[in-house]
């Protein structure tokens, strides 16, 4: 099974993929000059669908294409937007990255912006380019985020929360009033909620269950969803 695959630095890759479907590969892996597929760190191997990339623990994000992330907007210029997102450099964003700009209708960014972006280009030779725009043109939720409150979790946190099968946010949602959460795969957290008792809730809830396997999830919702109604 993939999830006993423990890749170290500089290993081959041998992956199987599905006739007729192009292989994806993310973070932690990358083709040679043979074509050959090649770990760049210590992690665990995962797949989804016909998607590869290596899970592990590490502190500095390190920009992949097509990741979505949340950024600070540093710097700015007539023509970009410099953003930190947590890599070892600032990442580019053009103010034409946003849906509908032009050079005379550009976005309002002010210096300290909260920005969630798609990575364009993530390469280690290059610095990272974002856009606010889905491969169709669209903002789907893009730009600057307003309010709320943003927060950094670990990068294997956010990868487990943003993956498909984990239930824990949508379990946590249907029984605490609505509220508004957007996840980077840099370990950043934006939420957005009614209440600053709900906000603290969600942040002390998010933080614990680094700690907390799939199998006690279960449990531990009952127990966060006790706590909060003392809390009423």
């Amino acid at each position: 099974m993939l999830e006993s695959i423990v890749a170290l630095p500089g290993d081959e890759i041998e992956i199987r993929r599905k006739e007729g479907k192009e292989l994806v590969i993310g973070p932690g892996l990358r083709k040679d000059n043979q074509n050959t597929i090649v770990s760049m760190k210590c992690g665990l191997l995962k797949k989804k669908e016909n998607f590869f990339w290596l899970e592990s623990h590490q502190k500095r994000y390190v920009p992949s294409r097509n990741e979505y992330v949340i950024g600070i907007a540093v710097t700015k210029s007539a023509e970009t937007i410099k953003i930190d997102i947590g890599s070892s450099e600032y990442a580019s964003l053009s103010f034409l990255a946003f849906e509908n700009a032009t050079k005379r209708n550009k976005p309002n960014v002010e210096i300290g912006d909260l920005l969630y972006c798609r990575v364009l280009t993530g390469n280690k030779d290059m610095e990272p380019e974002l856009v606010c725009i889905d491969a169709a043109g669209k903002a789907s939720g893009l730009g600057v985020l307003k309010d709320g409150f943003m927060f950094k979790i670990n990068l294997e946190l956010a990868r487990r929360l943003l993956s498909g099968s984990n239930q824990f946010l949508r379990e946590l949602s249907k029984n605490i009033p609505p509220f508004e959460i957007t996840i980077g795969m840099n370990g950043r957290i934006w939420i957005k909620t009614s209440s600053c008792k709900q906000t603290i809730f969600l942040f002390q809830a998010i933080n614990q269950y680094s700690n907390v396997s799939e199998s006690d999830t279960e449990n531990f919702i009952k127990n966060l969803l006790k706590d909060y109604s003392d809390w009423e």
